[in-house]
């Protein structure tokens, strides 16, 4: 009975053995083969190992994720290995050289993934939360490698600020980071910085493009201009004046009649020509005028206001003229 269960041991050794074998060598494999069935075989037994709960077999497959990435599917990359690299906390938790292990892995990995496997590949890299100068000087070259492979990637501000900004913030305070380290360090800082501060600019500008669009007919103004409540104020903002004088025309419409009578009524004739307007009336006669315009409003005919309005603006504009003339010509003398 003894004896059998030497040789089990043994024999669970030498598979472990040719297990860690397989897994640091599996680029060779992936290289000189061609079968697709022996390529799923492979990549299965990585996510096996990755499982595992032989903390050498485990070793064994995240030393060898750098020397396979270029070979794998995104779809497995995305689907079967980040989730399976999830289940390593127990593995890495504080032990230095296994998380200096899965981030270079996750360097490699960087290159293979697309905007949405990158957020959970960031996600992993909390995994690694040794405050140790080199797992954070690790995470800055991770940093520069994937900004320098492709940053429009990075599309979640608050991804970014959690998973790599925040660790490289708190690591700059670490005093064993060497002078080389610290200001590699300070520059994947500087980077991101730039990269948040572009994410935020662009998403104001698409919720301004958006609510532009949503409420563009409430800008409209009176004569059917785009209104820009910027430019209300300037004196050369011509469209912004004509359109208040519209709104304001159109809040009198109401009591068009009354009002087109006692401007008629304001002014008289004299010997058939057009006098200035009458003031002196008093209060009594502008009154009796509007009453007995609300009285009868068919008597207000609006196409000799118009006319006499229009003669009456003629004739301002003419003294107006021949006033500055006179003021010009003895301004002259």
């Amino acid at each position: 009975m003894l004896l059998r269960f030497q040789a089990e041991d043994e024999c669970v050794a030498r598979h472990i053995i040719l297990r860690s074998f397989v897994l640091e060598n599996m680029s060779s494999l992936f290289r000189r083969l061609s079968d697709d069935k022996v390529e799923d075989k492979c990549m299965d037994l990585i996510v096996h190992s990755l499982k595992s709960e032989d903390s050498s077999v485990q070793s064994s497959a995240v030393r060898g994720i750098p020397h396979v990435a270029d070979f794998l599917p995104s779809a497995f990359i995305t689907r079967k290995l980040l989730p399976a690299i999830m289940c390593l906390p127990p593995y890495l938790h504080d032990n230095v050289p296994r998380q200096l292990d899965l981030l270079a892995g996750l360097a490699s990995l960087s290159d293979r993934c697309d905007a949405g496997s990158l957020q959970q590949l960031l996600s992993c890299v909390s995994l690694c939360s040794a405050h140790h100068p080199v797992i954070i000087h690790a995470k800055s070259r991770l940093v520069q490698r994937i900004v320098t492979r492709d940053p429009v990637r990075m599309k979640d501000a608050s991804q970014v600020c959690v998973h790599l900004l925040n660790p490289l913030v708190i690591g700059l305070s670490c005093k064993e980071l060497s002078s080389a380290h610290f200001d590699d360090v300070m520059s994947s800082v500087r980077i991101l910085l730039d990269l948040i501060e572009q994410l935020r600019y662009e998403s104001d500008d698409r919720l301004q493009q958006q609510q532009l669009g949503l409420g563009k007919m409430s800008f409209l103004s009176a004569d059917g201009r785009l209104e820009d409540r910027g430019r209300r104020e300037s004196r050369d903002s011509r469209g912004s004046l004509e359109s208040d004088m519209s709104i304001r025309i159109g809040a009198q419409g109401a009591s068009y009649p009354a009002f087109r009578t006692l401007r008629k009524e304001s002014y008289h004739h004299k010997d058939g020509q057009l006098g200035v307007p009458v003031m002196s009336r008093g209060i009594e006669s502008l009154t009796a005028l509007a009453q007995r315009t609300l009285e009868d409003p068919t008597t207000c005919n609006l196409s000799d206001d118009l006319a006499v309005e229009n003669e009456i603006e003629r004739n301002t504009r003419r003294r107006a003229f021949s006033s500055n003339a006179t003021f010009a010509a003895a301004a002259l003398l």
